[in-house]
């Protein structure tokens, strides 16, 4: 048998099962009936159960209100992203294009909570493209770059702080979920990034942090001596 041959064949295949995989979602997002909504529903519900899993309540505020969301599918979501959760994640195929990202802007919240319910994550890690980092903490403005041994904390994971994001050694966001704009940029280019909500309290300027992305973790290593906290927090 000629496998070289073959291997031509099995790339065409493969990029016609993508491209039909491609235009079946396209197809379900630009169906917005309630009939759609309501198969899409029954079987993401009928695959949970399936799988032997419950659900989970969480309020998404605003219209949305509190949901009972399938834990299959969050579960696969929220840690997919993470090698020691392998054994964790459920065989989840999935069945709606739009996901969880359409409830609200408190998925990032509910992230959080189930990285720290399955794994014991301190800090939401939205993107690891390396696995630590260590440096001084700083507070770039929108659009300035940092020094490759910083730590940049920053308001939210927006386009506008891109620069500091590419160029220090990981970023603290204290706004931004997996589908921000940061975060999909940082899939591409290895950005190292994380969410802590009160992180501008928490890490002083000039303080030294250490990131530790399987693991979830911020540490505080030292503070320099103008911008020590108050007692009662410790690195």
């Amino acid at each position: 048998m000629n496998l070289a041959a073959m291997a031509p064949n099995r790339s065409i295949r493969d990029a016609e099962n993508m491209r039909r995989k491609l235009d079946e979602n396209l197809a379900a997002s630009r169906d917005q009936s309630p009939e759609a909504f309501a198969e899409r529903r029954r079987r993401v519900l009928e695959q949970n159960a399936a799988l032997g899993f419950g659900t989970k309540r969480f309020d998404f505020g605003g219209s949305a209100g509190v949901r009972e969301v399938p834990l299959a599918p969050l579960s696969y979501w929220a840690i997919r992203r993470w090698s020691r959760a392998a054994e964790a994640l459920p065989d989840w195929k999935p069945v709606s294009p739009q996901g969880i990202k359409q409830i609200g802007d408190r998925q990032d919240d509910l992230m959080e909570q189930v990285q720290q319910e399955y794994l014991g994550l301190k800090a939401s890690v939205l993107v690891a493209g390396r696995r630590t980092a260590r440096g001084k903490v700083v507070f770039p403005s929108a659009d300035d770059a940092c020094e490759p041994d910083e730590i940049a904390v920053i308001p939210h994971a927006g386009p506008e702080y891109y620069r500091a994001a590419s160029t220090a050694a990981a970023v603290i966001a204290m706004r931004g979920g997996a589908m921000s704009h940061l975060a999909q940029v940082g899939l591409e280019e290895g950005f190292l990034i994380v969410r802590v909500k009160d992180a501008a309290s928490l890490y002083p300027s000039g303080a030294v942090v250490e990131i530790d992305a399987e693991r979830g973790e911020v540490s505080v290593v030292s503070f320099s001596d103008d911008e020590r906290p108050a007692d009662g927090m410790k690195p």
